[in-house]
């Protein structure tokens, strides 16, 4: 198994919108940061290029005040949410579209809890329409973005393993090209979720995913 020789601060694991975000503010902090996402393919398929891109907490407004958003957490978790973590998102909504907008993310305003949705919107019909539309651009953008700060995106690197090494952890791939292990301070995972896995969806939700607009309701948590 290949070992890289390159020393890295962070490493993030997955290249959607969750992954680019970190690795972009962590890369403006000066930190040195590698993206591995198992996908080969540039544009893959995953939930960020799925998503309307609605960015609401509870169908509210990140905007809001934040003792409402973290009322609303509180509500639809029924008190179960981690107190110090749902302060933290209630408080960083309003944060965070300052920053996409800073990045050069376009943001729309479609009224109600609609407030911050990717741009350019999609919202008619059915199906799998994603390209040029909301999270495509966005992780067009974020990834180009990465790669003027000296990060790096490698592709066909699946994280299986992840362990505690001298001065930080050591991640272990099943690469296309053969495995590797990648050590840095910092690990951040952001391997998405299930919407954008076909049997999954057949097997949870509906028998007929590619027909349907389920994968559209996906919004992208803040």
């Amino acid at each position: 198994m290949a070992k890289t020789d390159v020393q890295h601060d962070v490493i993030v694991i997955g290249a959607g919108i969750a992954g680019l975000v970190a690795a972009n503010r962590a890369a403006q902090l000066g930190k040195r940061v590698i993206v591995l996402e198992k996908s080969k393919e540039e544009k893959y398929l995953c939930n960020s290029r799925y998503t309307y891109g609605t960015f609401h907490i509870n169908f509210t407004d990140v905007g809001a005040d934040e003792d409402v958003l973290f009322g609303k957490i509180e509500a639809c978790s029924e008190g179960l949410a981690r107190k110090d973590l749902a302060r933290a998102i209630a408080k960083d909504g309003r944060r965070l579209m300052q920053w996409l907008r800073s990045e050069g993310i376009d943001l729309v305003d479609l009224g109600g809890y609609q407030t911050n949705v990717l741009a350019p919107p999609w919202r008619e019909g059915f199906g799998l329409t994603w390209r040029g539309y909301a999270g495509d651009v966005a992780l067009a953008r974020l990834e180009e973005n990465l790669r003027q700060r000296q990060g790096r995106t490698l592709r066909g690197m699946r994280a299986r393993a992840l362990k505690l090494a001298a001065g930080g952890i050591e991640v272990a791939t099943d690469a296309a090209a053969g495995a590797a292990k990648f050590n840095a301070a910092s690990v951040v995972i952001a391997d998405g979720g299930f919407q954008a896995n076909f049997d999954m969806i057949r097997a949870h939700i509906c028998s007929a995913p590619e027909k349907s607009g389920v994968t559209h309701l996906v919004r992208i948590p803040v």
